[in-house]
């Protein structure tokens, strides 16, 4: 078998990501990821919601 290698370079570029957290569940309910390339293009998106969650009882 060969083997693959990826070529390195300069990468530049942004990462915006953002948590809803709700202190009375102690969970993230919401989380948004974007990737911004170096001119400002939002190139990937990425969200999830929190569907359902069990309260832990201390």
């Amino acid at each position: 078998m060969g083997s693959a290698r990826a070529a390195l370079g300069d990468v530049s570029g942004q990462i915006y990501k953002a948590f809803w957290y709700v202190p009375e569940i102690g969970r993230w309910v919401k989380s948004v990821e974007e990737y911004y390339a170096s001119n400002g293009v939002c190139t990937q998106r990425i969200s999830s919601k929190r569907e359902s969650f069990i309260h832990a009882v201390n």
